[in-house]
């Protein structure tokens, strides 16, 4: 039915009864996920529709849809890569600006939305999840998708 590291956090989460709010672009399939999490743990799951490839614009909504929320744990899940192997030259500008804004801007983003409010309560964790490519060297054909894990993986 489902899969996804991401969605694994929120089921373990909400079994330990944390209402969760879930960020991601496909309505339909974010509104099927939280029901399923709502009936198997009853707990409060909001939703919030939003494309990290979309650039700054964005985070304006999604803080303004946070602001009554005590936001306990952050996990940054949110990437994408590429659909197949290519050299970095034979890759778009708009593809490349995708992977930006979503593998480290979005990571960037709300870790600065959420971050002042933890350290202010003294309280919160921030999980950055990447991918392999981070770490993994050299990594031909997967230039960009390496550079923003590592710059993840880099970030805390």
């Amino acid at each position: 039915m489902f899969k996804g590291i991401g969605l694994n956090y929120a089921h373990e989460l909400a079994k330990k009864g944390m209402n969760l709010v879930l960020i991601a672009r496909k309505a339909n399939l974010l509104n099927e996920i939280a029901d399923d999490i709502k009936s198997k743990y009853a707990v409060k799951v909001d939703v919030i529709i939003a494309d990290f490839g979309k650039g700054i614009d964005i985070y304006k909504n999604i803080e303004e849809s946070l602001a009554d929320k005590d936001i306990g744990i952050l996990v940054n899940n949110v990437g994408v890569a590429y659909d197949g192997l290519k050299y970095f030259h034979e890759d778009s500008e708009e593809n490349m600006c995708n992977m930006i804004n979503v593998n480290i801007c979005s990571t960037t983003m709300m870790t600065k939305m959420i971050l002042p409010e933890m350290i202010r309560k003294k309280r919160g964790a921030i999980i950055n999840l990447s991918s392999l490519a981070g770490i993994i060297a050299p990594s031909p054909f997967m230039t960009m998708v390496s550079v923003s894990a590592h710059f993840t993986l880099k970030l805390f």
